[in-house]
């Protein structure tokens, strides 16, 4: 029994970590759109930036938060939390902790909890039609999902057939109490534009447009969109590693930071790294 069952082991999605690798391979030739990369030097991972709780529920009106750990014999514990938005739009963390941590020496255990992966996908959800208790999540790193409804007020997991996993536990995601927005920081392509001195960034994934916060950032990003762009308003497809900050109520109700500027092209689309979305 493998994990895979539930496309968190691979799928046909690229993903982000192959973003970049995607867009350089659709861009060979006398076609090849102007680009600009960071150095791989310049990879980092900076803090979460301080986020008011009391933004969390004006913010993320109608969201819910579930979450679970799925387990197997000789598996590694799949812990995730999902947050499914009323816009239509979710983000899921998957945690990946080695069986080890369950059997063997409570040394042995910190050292594999030290080492665990962590993972976002993001994407928009559906029902199916004519099952409104079932949900579809058709992710961007992952592929799609699928998921039903649990009284009193869970979401277990199934296969891509719609049958729950045999040998597979902990299928059922309880709901959260409170809305875990699942911040990040994710690896995210888009359109980048900057109009009147303010960036906009148009998720692949989630087809949503953000504002693109004006500090605490990393500059590279607007650096190569100058350096790139042939007009004041063109789009650039842009890769970043960012954090969604929760923005006050009667605003758009989140933004961007930008924390690592990974990559930036012209002439390249949503397509070129993810195919047609459904």
């Amino acid at each position: 029994m493998t994990l895979a069952l539930l496309g968190l082991g691979g799928c046909a999605t690229k993903t982000p970590e192959t973003v970049g690798q995607a867009a350089r391979a659709g861009s060979t030739g006398a076609e090849r759109a102007a680009r600009a990369e960071a150095p791989a030097a310049a990879a980092r991972i900076s803090p979460p930036p301080p986020i008011d709780a009391a933004l969390i529920g004006q913010a993320y009106a109608g969201a819910r938060s579930y979450a679970g750990t799925l387990s197997c014999t000789g598996c590694a514990d799949r812990n995730l939390t999902l947050t499914v938005f009323a816009d239509g739009t979710f983000r899921l963390r998957e945690i990946e902790s080695a069986p080890s941590e369950r059997t063997s020496s409570l040394a042995a255990g910190a050292a594999a909890a030290a080492a665990r992966k962590t993972s976002f996908d993001a994407g928009r959800w559906s029902t199916a039609p004519g099952r409104a208790d079932l949900l579809l999540l058709h992710g961007a790193a992952t592929g799609s999902r699928l998921l039903r409804r649990a009284v009193p007020d869970g979401l277990t997991v199934l296969d891509h057939e719609g049958r729950e996993i045999r040998g597979l536990s902990g299928t059922t995601l309880t709901r959260l109490s409170q809305v875990d927005p699942l911040p990040g920081p994710m690896r995210l392509a888009g359109l980048y534009s900057r109009a009147g001195g303010l960036g906009a960034f148009d998720d692949c994934a989630t087809s949503r447009r953000l504002a693109v916060a004006a500090s605490g950032g990393d500059p590279a990003l607007d650096a190569a969109y100058l350096a790139i762009r042939r007009t004041p308003d063109e789009t650039v497809l842009a890769v970043v590693d960012a954090y969604f900050v929760p923005k006050a109520a009667g605003q758009v109700h989140e933004e961007l930071r930008v924390t690592a500027f990974v990559q930036a092209m012209r002439a390249a689309r949503c397509d070129d790294i993810f195919g047609s979305r459904p």
